[in-house]
Parts: C-alpha cells; structure tokens; sequence
C-alpha cells in the first residue's frame, strides 16, 4: 500500500440508503433528516477511502536499471526501447524448428529439436482422433441398442394394459402402483355424471402439485366413454411432459372390454 498518513474516518454503522428522490432533490428547508440516512452516508465514504487505501500499488518495478545503457535511468520508455533493441538483435531464435534445441524436462519426447516434438505430437492427435471415432461409432451402436430394448419395454406395458376390466378403478389402480413405485400421490376425483362415474381424476403431490390427469369423454348413448386422455406433468405441475389417448370397448351388456393406445 501506498505510505497515507491520515487515518480513516473508521464508520461501522451501515445505516439505510436514502430514497432515489432525496438523493435527486436534496434537502429541503427545516427538514430534519433522519440519523440512519447520515450512518449510510459516513459508512459509505469510510469504505470508499479504504478501498482507495487498500488498492494503492506502492510503485512499479521493471527490473534493475542499473544495468541499462540508458542515461535517464527514470524514463521507462527508454528502457523499454533498450529493451526491445536486445529482443531484436540479440535474442532472436532461429525460425527453423529443427535447428531450435528441445529443452524437454519431462522426457515426453524422443527427439531433440522442436520440429520433430511437433511431428510427434501430431501424430499422436492423429492417433488419439482415430481412437475417438471408433468410441463414437459403439456409443451410437450401444445408443441403437438401449433404443431397441427400450421399444420391446414399451411394447410390454402396452400389452399389459388389455387386463384392464374397469376403466376408472383400474386407472386409479395402475397408477397407486406406479406412484407407489416412485412417490406417494393424493387422487381428486372431479365432474360426476348421472351413472356416478367421475370424469376427471387428477393425481397431486403432498404439496398439492400436478403429476397426473385422466379425463373421460366423447360417451355413447349408453354413458359408455368411448375416450380417456392420460396428461402427465412436469416437477412444477403446468408443463405437460406427455399425453396418451386411449379408446375404451365394451360388450354388448355395456361392460368395460379393452382399452387401445391410440
């Protein structure tokens, strides 16, 4: 730091910021402003002296001067153009990589000039992009793959579903296990008709989140709802992740047969 020979007006106390409009209009006649308005200003400015005081660089070296040629040993410039006349002349390497002598400390090379070493290490991304291909190539086979058991699951679970023989007892069933699996959900069960089916049951989280919807629609003359629209949600409850339609059968007594994935 920088040799100040003052001390800081050292002010702890933060006090609070006075207003936009205050600090545009300023004070007016009589007005008693409050101490906390006064403790922002004095903290504010202690600080600002002693981020001055901290930051202050005592001096800049830039070598031992006494070594230059340079009559005004305190003109940098002139040191500087010293300097550089040294850099140009003097120490200058050789543009040709082979005749520059390797200083090689790790023993990484088997070579002693630098136009071998970089010959060498091209031939090493060479090699090393030839081996990144072919891992990319069984990433995309094994990606392939996960793809195909992926589908044969998928197929699994659909067939599954024909064992359903009630639409709406076995949808609450299928999905306390699911949600078993993964979480535990409440079920609302919403839109009532005449033969006391509900329309629309809505799985929530304990926090009263939306993870999953079923609405029933599109009935026949008999009531039967020949539609049911699954939506999933997202972790903040509104943005729907994915929707499936299925379309419900039924025998000639009216009963629940299949239900098929559209």
């Amino acid at each position: 730091m920088a040799n100040f020979t003052k001390p800081l007006p050292d002010w702890k106390s933060k006090g609070v910021e006075p207003t936009t409009d205050l600090k545009n209009t300023g004070w007016k006649a009589a007005q008693r402003p409050p101490a906390a308005y006064f403790d922002w200003f004095f903290n504010r400015t202690y600080e600002a002296l002693k981020e001055l005081q901290d930051n202050a660089p005592h001096k800049t070296t830039v070598g031992d001067l006494l070594t230059l040629k340079t009559i005004s040993k305190d003109t940098i410039v002139a040191a500087i153009n010293e300097l550089k006349l040294k850099l140009d002349t003097d120490l200058s390497p050789s543009r040709e990589g082979v005749n520059v002598t390797l200083k090689d400390a790790g023993a990484y090379f088997t070579t002693d000039n630098v136009e071998a070493a970089l010959q060498q290490v091209g031939l090493g991304l060479k090699t090393a992009n030839q081996n990144i291909s072919t891992l990319t190539q069984n990433l995309t086979d094994l990606s392939k793959k996960q793809g195909e058991d992926i589908t044969a699951l998928d197929q699994k679970i659909n067939t599954n579903k024909s064992n359903i023989t009630d639409l709406t007892a076995k949808t609450t069933d299928n999905t306390k296990k699911v949600d078993g699996v993964l979480e535990a959900l409440s079920v609302y069960r919403t839109s009532k008709d005449a033969n006391g089916i509900y329309k629309t049951v809505e799985w929530k989280t304990k926090g009263g989140i939306l993870r999953r919807k079923s609405v029933l629609s599109d009935p026949d003359a008999n009531g039967n709802y020949l539609t049911q629209t699954i939506t999933k949600y997202a972790d903040n409850g509104t943005t729907v992740t994915e929707t499936q339609v299925f379309k419900p059968t039924y025998d000639a007594d009216g009963d629940f047969v299949n239900e098929v994935l559209q």
